[in-house]
């Protein structure tokens, strides 16, 4: 029973994504998170390069911890919220953002918007943040 969040943070668009970085994972500590990883996501076409992201993702045991992280990453920083998800042996996409329903599979973006409206009800405190 953990929340999930990936955040991501334009490489190109902050001159100090380090410290940047190490203020999100600060706060994440702080409100509570119980672990994080990350990942870089890097790609283009031809000689552009159209993604070089690096991809946080924070393990939350708590809704309160959540709550006030997403306050943080939208009031503090210019990190983009991609993605949150519940996990109670079955994963419930909560919310994701127009960038990361581009990269899912049809089937599952299709189930996705067809239970939104449900999953925005159920978890209506967390999205609310998100507004």
């Amino acid at each position: 029973m953990v929340y999930q969040i990936d955040i991501a943070l334009d490489i190109r668009k902050n001159n100090d994504f380090s410290y940047k970085k190490k203020l999100i994972i600060n706060n994440a500590n702080d409100n509570e998170c119980s672990n994080y990883y990350e990942n870089y996501e890097f790609g283009g076409l031809g000689r552009r390069i159209l993604r070089n992201h690096i991809v946080l993702t924070f393990i939350f045991s708590k809704e309160t911890g959540i709550i006030k992280f997403i306050k943080f990453i939208k009031n503090k920083t210019k990190a983009y919220i991609e993605m949150i998800g519940y996990d109670n042996c079955i994963f419930e996409l909560i919310f994701a953002s127009k960038k990361y329903l581009t990269f899912m599979e049809r089937d599952l973006m299709r189930e996705y918007k067809k239970n939104r409206s449900h999953l925005l009800k159920k978890y209506k405190n967390i999205v609310n943040e998100l507004k």
